[in-house]
């Protein structure tokens, strides 16, 4: 078996906000960045930046006509964007569980060079959920039309034992237009660096009113720490601390808040259920 004893090296605090906020994107987006910097402020941090730059991508997911992946808790997910205006297709795999071992006992390798991470989630009002992924870049569109192919990628979904016939399709025929948009990086404490961004879901390039709009904060530990043979991981009290209290008070912004939220797995599965069960 995998070793399940990994290090943690990033944590990303998510928060769903009011989609009826977000009718003219621009104008709100300034008035939500000017509500985290004040806020920041009031826990001893600060805005180091500011950005105004927006990013696009295609979204959608895949799986078996009966979510055999979501059953064990995987999610395939593609993210197509365009880089130096060439599209790239960004294939990633995820492993999402409530206990941390369990999680981090996955495997999650790939036969193609590919981009790890092992992180905690958390949702309000501070509940924590553990992810192990990879994610894969080509430069075409993948088309994966039964299990045997995704598990030539992912080898390790074999021991899922999904006959290798069996087809793969998008996920409730749902794609979607993302925007990313990101607000700056925020500092608590010396040289503790947190990043915000701000996503929204979109139906059609038309549409003025996003289907989901989520706001996260997150950081990674320092390489220094990670490195250390000696600590699991160990983030620096200040940046945990502030943006702890941030996460905080902004659960407290009644108008700015999504009260019967949904994560945006579980919107794609419609599945109909809140945030916190899902």
């Amino acid at each position: 078996m995998k070793n399940c004893n990994q290090a943690i090296n990033s944590r990303e605090y998510k928060l769903i906000l009011n989609v009826n906020q977000f009718y003219d994107r621009a104008h709100t987006v300034e008035r939500f960045g000017n509500l985290v910097e004040l806020l920041t402020q009031q826990f001893s941090g600060k805005f180091i930046s500011r950005e105004t730059e927006e990013k696009y991508r295609q979204t959608y997911y895949l799986d078996t006509p009966n979510f055999d992946l979501r059953h064990y808790g995987f999610i395939l997910r593609i993210r197509q964007e365009k880089k130096y205006e060439q599209p790239e297709y960004q294939v990633t795999l995820k492993h999402r569980e409530p206990d941390r071992y369990l999680s981090a006992s996955q495997d999650l390798s790939a036969t193609k060079p590919g981009k790890t991470k092992f992180e905690e989630d958390i949702i309000p009002p501070f509940q924590s959920k553990f992810s192990q992924s990879i994610s894969v870049i080509k430069n075409k569109q993948p088309n994966f039309e039964n299990i045997k192919q995704v598990t030539k990628l992912f080898p390790g979904l074999k021991s899922l034992d999904i006959p290798e016939k069996t087809p793969i399709e998008i996920v409730n025929n749902f794609q979607v237009y993302e925007v990313v948009r990101k607000l700056g990086n925020l500092q608590f404490g010396d040289k503790n660096i947190v990043k915000t961004d701000l996503s929204f879901w979109y139906l059609k390039h038309t549409e003025n009113l996003p289907v989901i709009a989520e706001f996260s904060l997150k950081y990674r530990i320092p390489k220094k720490l990670l490195e250390s043979p000696k600590k699991l991981e160990q983030f620096p009290m200040p940046m945990i601390q502030g943006t702890n209290r941030l996460f905080k008070a902004l659960q407290q912004q009644w108008e700015w808040i999504n009260f019967h939220p949904m994560t945006k797995t579980a919107y794609v599965y419609g599945e109909k259920k809140s945030l916190l069960a899902a």
